[in-house]
């Protein structure tokens, strides 16, 4: 069954810009990896410093094998300090809230 990784990011200590351009690195780096189907960045119209990071995997083993993950752990370490607190003298510069969901319906097209 479909496995799949929401994270709502808020862009604390650094430009969307900047951001966008590390989770461009993540998302070809994890469109690389075995189980990957789809990732999607959203960004909020409203309040631009927040996104909605949307994941898709075939199965929650092909998602939890890229815990620990060394290169993805050194492309998210440009933003976020992985795993763990951050140290005092080198601050997160995104809040991530994280969750892990099942599709339970959908996808509806309305075109």
């Amino acid at each position: 069954m479909p496995i799949v990784s929401l994270n709502k990011v808020t862009v604390i200590g650094c430009t969307p810009e900047e951001y966008e351009r590390v989770y461009q690195k993540v998302s070809d780096f994890m469109a690389t990896q075995p189980g990957h189907i789809s990732q999607r960045l959203i960004r909020s119209s409203t309040e631009p410093n927040v996104y909605v990071a949307i994941a898709e995997w075939e199965s929650l083993e092909h998602y939890r094998a890229l815990g620990g993950n060394r290169e993805l752990v050194e492309i998210f370490g440009e933003v976020i300090t992985l795993p763990g607190p951050p140290p005092p003298e080198k601050p997160d510069k995104i809040v991530v809230e994280h969750h892990d969901g099942v599709v339970v319906s959908g996808p509806y097209d309305s075109r």
